[in-house]
């Protein structure tokens, strides 16, 4: 988990993908990855030999019943190490994994805007653009945009979900 904080506090520090302002401690990335797991969700590590290139998870993309079959990706992976193919390859599993459990929609919630690699990369794994918010958060002394981004997964809205459905649904 120190390398996998590591390149997490240097993407606050020195990038606009998190909006954080101040890197969290090894505890508060542990914690957060538990969170991830303890849902049954997927917490991926890249490694090129013994050396932690990247990470990937997912989340739900808001709490509400209705939403149950959508999830948001976040993917990290260490400046030094990009374009070796990590990102995409952690990615690819995030998007097998939610595909195989019945997901039907991935988001990308963008906070580097359209200028940065996030967009790009998200659109070469098939997310379209729903939009983009115009100076939604304030880092780095300006005004930033935040790009939402969508990937149907399986037969997306074709067909009911097969499981997860209850009475209150």
């Amino acid at each position: 988990m120190v390398a996998v904080t590591d390149i997490y506090g240097a993407a606050v520090r020195d990038h606009n993908a998190s909006w954080e302002w101040t890197p969290p401690d090894l505890a508060d990335m542990r914690a957060r990855r538990d969170g991830v797991l303890s849902r049954g969700l997927p917490y991926l590590v890249a490694c090129r030999g013994d050396l932690v290139i990247g990470f990937a998870y997912l989340g739900p993309f808001r709490l509400r019943r209705a939403y149950d079959w959508s999830l948001e990706n976040s993917v990290y992976v260490n400046p030094e190490a990009q374009g070796l193919g990590a990102g995409r390859e952690l990615m690819t599993t995030l998007i097998d994994w939610a595909e195989a459990n019945d997901y039907r929609q991935m988001l990308a919630v963008i906070g580097d805007g359209a200028g940065g690699a996030s967009v790009p990369f998200h659109r070469r794994l098939g997310f379209i653009e729903a939009g983009t918010i115009p100076h939604m958060g304030w880092k780095a002394g300006a005004w930033r945009d935040l790009v939402l981004m969508y990937r149907s997964l399986g037969p997306g809205d074709t067909q009911p979900p097969r499981h997860r459905l209850d009475a209150d649904s």
